[in-house]
């Protein structure tokens, strides 16, 4: 299949998550103190993850190009 299968319910979770993230960056961008601290903290979960991938990526592509098989 192109797509996996999800269930209603796991897409109305994934709704109901993205729009209560939407309210907090709106109320951020509003001057919410409590919402800009969410946001940063959200921000800050998101690039950790983004680098701990592509570190992982690149870390893969080196071993995969890499000259000698490992002894078994």
């Amino acid at each position: 299949m192109l797509l996996p299968r999800f269930t209603l319910r796991t897409g109305l979770l994934g709704l109901t998550v993205g729009s209560v993230v939407a309210i907090v960056i709106r109320e951020a961008v509003l001057g919410a103190p409590w919402a800009i601290g969410v946001t940063v903290a959200l921000g800050s979960v998101a690039l950790s993850f983004t680098l701990q991938a592509i570190a992982f990526a690149l870390s893969l592509a080196l071993s995969r190009s890499g000259g000698r098989e490992p002894r078994r």
